[in-house]
Parts: structure tokens; sequence; C-alpha cells
């Protein structure tokens, strides 16, 4: 394999991989640097810009898992890494990152010494920025994709909020107070910049004229709630949260609703019985001043402080006629089928409604060759029976996941069965070169991942290929117990991206459907069909692998590991090994996809 060092970005994250011609003999790890890209300077051999922070250390290292330590201190021993930091600072990019391969030796006690590698130069990546615009060449920022942190089980959370002495791990109580705190550093840590992506259709009604018409299903997030409190250009249908617990229907969402209707905005509520079908939309249409559709945000946020700070998710806002047409006439239908149930919940999701759903919607998406809306319910029968045929919409999933080339990935809450889990191990079973990674919240779903290979004949080459997300659960030697969630949802994206690296056909699935059949009969629901936006695409696939990789590490250290295995770096070159077997094993997986990719 040539040399190689390739950065990728969204608007939250920066990935970078690379490889080297061949192993390095006595290599100990990497030093990562960030470097503005007008100062980088790439014939040099020396250090350059600054080190990405790190933890991990070597055994003998007295100073291994303290805070402020760095790359240079602390070496990645992967080929590729990524770059959490990059959202502190005041400019967004671009930045070089520059690869140093260290050399180690070791006193007695196995305190570490690390110098660059002798006679290797460093690598350098591709500019790269930090951005949400994925536009067409005319306005970058007609199409912009949002990323939250939302992932609570990080070392660094635990050392943020407050230890529970009933479980050890950091408070769940504690740190929903702080993330329900507009003003609290951790909240806008967590939320990266989904606190601003959602209102800013509301702000934008608000400063050039126009309305909004949204559909949401959960709110009780103060800031977000006071976008919609007393706003005259707003129309709002809320759907309802049905609490299985006491079998209240409304109990999440009912002081935010009593508070809208109190102040005059326009809510239209729109009441689902029992909570096996929900109203689980949550977009925002913005028609202009002239009453034309114009914009609209999708994605699978939640309108709550949890949806913000604790769970992944991702937001969408497409500027778009075509696109905003399509939601616009959904909306309409949405409020026509309240209005004639007449306020009986039974009667809603309607058959009207139902047929008119059955129908995609062709649309013109910034940047794409091709792209289609999805609406649900769309379904005759308003529940899943015990053998469903494919419901329109995710027999159209099934078959791009049936045609992917290269690579199929995916995030989800709980999908349901059948879903894009199964459609996923049927393509690998088809094709076993195809790049598969998944993570789900649902542990059970994940699993059918592994069961529909073995049913089909094939044994999994890798058993974490789907993942369920899963955390520290223990304290041992630099690690501490953390806290997976705080409250139902871990992972909560709904995104599938099919080959990101083939600029013509490159697909992303979007939006607030589960990805699995149930939501297509009983669910409130769109989906975003987008193809041949590989800006797009890269960005998508940068947030699924955080997340996969984030929480793969945990799932094998929970299913797999011994604590002593995971104790710090190998004060050796053998971790190496897995990129460059020399004959005895594969390729790695993980780094081959990304160095697929041109800069």
């Amino acid at each position: 394999m040539a040399t190689k060092c390739i950065a990728f970005s969204n608007n939250d994250v920066i990935m970078v991989a690379w490889t080297f011609a061949q192993k390095l003999e006595g290599c100990v790890g990497c030093d990562v640097r960030r470097i503005p890209a007008s100062s980088a300077d790439i014939k040099s051999g020396e250090p350059q810009g600054q080190s990405l922070p790190a933890m991990a250390g070597f055994a003998g290292d007295p100073n291994a898992g303290k805070s402020g330590r760095t790359t240079a201190q602390a070496p990645i021993q992967k080929l590729f890494w990524k770059d959490l930091a990059a959202t502190d600072l005041t400019s967004p990019g671009p930045y070089i990152y520059q690869v140093i391969p260290l050399k180690g030796t070791f006193d007695g006690k196995g305190v570490p010494t690390l110098t660059p590698y002798p006679d290797v130069h460093p690598l350098f990546s591709n500019p790269v920025t930090l951005t949400a615009d994925h536009g067409d060449a005319e306005d970058a920022s007609s199409l912009q994709a949002y990323f939250n942190r939302g992932i609570l089980a990080t070392q660094a959370l635990t050392h943020e909020v407050p230890i529970s002495k009933k479980t050890g791990a950091p408070d769940a109580g504690a740190l929903l107070k702080k993330i329900a705190d507009p003003q609290d550093p951790l909240r806008k840590s967590l939320s990266s910049d989904l606190t601003t992506a959602l209102p800013q259709l509301l702000n934008e009604a608000k400063e050039k004229g126009g309305d909004c018409y949204a559909a949401l299903y959960e709110l009780h997030d103060k800031e977000l709630e006071s976008y919609l409190t007393g706003n005259k250009r707003m129309h709002l249908i809320l759907s309802n949260t049905f609490d299985s617990k006491s079998g209240d229907p409304d109990k999440e969402n009912k002081p935010a609703r009593d508070a809208l209707h109190h102040s005059g905005a326009d809510v239209l509520d729109r009441m689902l019985p029992d909570g096996s079908h929900i109203g689980h939309n949550k977009f925002v249409l913005y028609l202009n001043s002239k009453g034309a559709p114009t914009a609209v945000l999708t994605g699978s946020t939640n309108w709550t402080s949890t949806g913000l700070c604790a769970q992944t998710n991702n937001s969408l806002i497409v500027r778009s006629p075509s696109v905003a047409q399509a939601y616009s006439d959904y909306w309409d239908r949405l409020k026509q089928d309240t209005d004639d149930a007449k306020g009986d919940a039974h009667a809603l999701q309607g058959k009207t409604f139902r047929t008119a759903n059955q129908t995609p919607v062709k649309v013109n998406v910034p940047g794409a060759s091709e792209a289609t809306v999805w609406f649900s319910p769309n379904t005759p029968q308003k529940n899943k029976p015990k053998n469903p045929e494919a419901p329109v919409d995710m027999a159209d999933i099934e078959e791009l996941i049936k045609s992917a080339k290269q690579a199929v990935l995916f995030l989800c809450f709980d999908p349901g069965n059948p879903s894009v889990v199964d459609a996923a191990a049927a393509a690998l079973n088809a094709n076993p070169k195809l790049f598969i990674r998944g993570a789900l919240t649902n542990a059970d779903r994940a699993g059918n991942f592994v069961i529909d290979l073995h049913d089909n004949g094939r044994k999994p080459d890798d058993p974490a290929q789907v993942i369920p997300a899963k955390a520290i659960d223990d304290t041992f030697g630099m690690w501490e117990k953390e806290l997976l969630n705080a409250g139902h949802a871990v992972i909560h994206d709904k995104i599938v991206v099919i080959d990101p690296f083939d600029a013509k056909n490159c697909i992303v699935v979007v939006g607030s459907h589960n990805l699995g059949y149930k939501a297509s009969y009983t669910n409130d629901e769109n989906l975003l069909v987008i193809r041949g936006n590989e800006s797009l695409a890269r960005a998508y696939t940068v947030h699924v692998l955080d997340v996969y990789d984030h929480y793969r590490w945990r799932y094998l250290l929970a299913e797999y590991g011994t604590k002593d295995s995971w104790q710090g770096l190998q004060p050796n070159d053998r971790w190496q090994d897995q990129y460059f077997p020399a004959g005895k094993g594969k390729p790695n997986a993980e780094l081959d996809f990304w160095l697929s990719a041109t800069p």
C-alpha cells in the first residue's frame, strides 16, 4: 500500500486516516498534529501546529490518563483518528493534519522517551474545514447538515458530572439539570450546533417575513419552546408521547402544549392513541413572505434537551422549493387528517391520508443528482401484520442497500423487525466484500444482524460489524465508570449511507423514519433519499463512523475483553500488525475503507 493521509469532516468532528508503505520497526505510535492550512509547510520534516488531545498512556508512564496530555506524549496506536477538539477553536479551518511516527525507548520502570522516527518524512493530509454546508457550487449553504456530540459514555463527561453514590457512574439527574440550562458549557458542548440549527427557519421568518409550518413529536426544552411561544408566524402540529407506565396520553408534551395554547400560538393537537401509533415527525417548513415554500428542516432531533445533548442526532436544512412543496403538501394532509378525525384518536391516520402517502415525490436537492421524499404511514393496514410485506418506502431502501457496491453504513435507535439491519445482512450475504458498519441503541436488533448471517449459512467475519451502544460499566486502570444514557435513547439517528465515496451513486437516507417496517405501518414519518452529493455523504459517513467507533471499543470490552487487556499503550510496534499482516492476516477493513477515498 502506498503512503497516504486523508482527512474528512462535518460540522462537529474531523476524521484523519493514514498509512505507511510498510511496517515501521520499533514505531510505538503516531503524533497527530493540527496545522492552520495557511501556515503548513508540507516539505518540512519538522513538527508543526498543535498535537491533538489524547488520554491513553504506556504502563510505566506516571502521567497516563491525566488531563492536558497530547499525542506527542500518548501517541496514537491506530492509523485513523478523530479530532474532537477542533470545534473549540475560534476558526473552523481549513486545517492540514501532520502525522509523525514516533520511536520509543523505555527505562527500567517503563517510562517512555519518544522521538520522531528517523528517515521517515511526516505525512500531511488534504486541507479540511469544519462546515455544515454541502449545497451546490452557487450556494454551499443551500444544504446544511448538523450533527451533535450527544455521547454520554465518555471519560470527559465522567469528570464533568457529579458521581452518583448509588451507581458509581455520573449522576443522571445532575446531568439532566445541566443540559436543560442554556448557559451550561456541557449543554453547549454536547449539542454542538443543533441549538442554532433547529430554530434557524423560525428566525428567518421573523427577520425576512413569511411563516413556518412545523410537525413535532416531542417538545419539552425551554429554550426551544421559547422560539414557538406566542410566535404568530408559526403554525404547529404537535403530537403526543403516550406514557405506558402511567397511561398518561400526553405526559411529556403537556406543559409546553398548555403554554403554547395560552400564548395564542397556532397549535393543532394531533393526539394519537395508546403509543402503538405515534406522530414521529420533527420538521419545520418555511414559506417566504410571498407564501412560496422555500426551505425545510428535517432529521432525527426531537425538540428536547435530551434530543439535543443526550442522544446522537442530526438535522438537515434543505433550501429547495420542490422539497419544501412536498413537505407543505404533507403538512396539509396531516392537518386535514386531524380535522377529519374530529377528536377521535382512533380515526387518525385514515385511508385517504395513507393512500396519498404511498406515492414518492421526486425533488431537487442542492448538489444532488437525484432525490426522493417518502411520507408515512403509507400502508393500507393500520398495524404491522405477523408476516408483513415491505411497505413501499422500505422496499425502496432495501433495493438501494441491495445495490451497494462498496459500503452500507447506518445508525438507528430501534428500527424493529424487519428493518435496514436485515437488509444489510442480506446485502453482505450476497456480496461478502461489502463494508458494513452499524450501531443501534437496541441490542436485540444488533444481534439480528449476526443471526441473519448465521441463518444464511454464513459466519460473520467480524462480530462487531453491527453493534449496540455500550458504556464502561466498572472502574479499572485509568478508566472510570461511565453513564450510558439519561433517558430512553442513546443512538437516536435514523441514517443510512451507501457507497459514500462514489461521486455519482453515493446515497444518504435521512429523516425521522425509524428505518423499519413498523414505522411505515404506524407512524407519521418523513424520509429523504439523496443521491449523488458526495460532500453530504462524506459528512454523514464521518458522523456514523464516529459514533460506531466510539461504541465499538466499549462493546468489545463488555462482550469479549478482559480488563487487563485495556490498560494502556503497547511499548512496542505490535500495534501495527493488524495493518501490515505480512500474509498472516487480513487487511484492516476500517483503514482500507477510509483510504479508498480520493482527497
